[in-house]
């Protein structure tokens, strides 16, 4: 359980800088991609200092990881955007983030 939370605060400081980069480019991120390959891009804009560790790997997250599995997903426009955590077994949905106009 403790992993998973862990997990889940990870996707948590992913969302506040998406957040954060979009403040500051009037726009989301555009892309769909791995929780990895978001925190790269979003460390290269210098709006995270590092790409977060996996609490089941205990390395920086990558795009090939499966066990606690974070991917983003962008609405195409910009404008919208989730945010979809994984438990240990890569398919069970431990948390959803929606983000972006249009949603509550």
């Amino acid at each position: 359980q403790a992993l998973e939370a862990s997990v889940k605060a990870v996707a948590l400081s992913l969302q506040t800088a998406v957040e954060t980069y979009a403040g500051d480019n009037q726009i989301y991120p555009d892309q769909s991609t791995t929780g990895a390959e978001l925190a790269a891009s979003l460390v290269s804009e210098g709006v995270m200092t590092a790409i977060p560790k996996n609490p089941f790997t205990q390395h920086a997250y990558s795009s090939s990881d499966q066990a606690g599995k974070i991917l983003y997903q962008s609405d195409g426009t910009g404008s919208g955007y989730s945010i979809t955590a994984y438990k240990r077994d890569g398919s069970t949905v431990l948390l959803s983030i929606e983000g972006g106009s249009g949603t509550s």
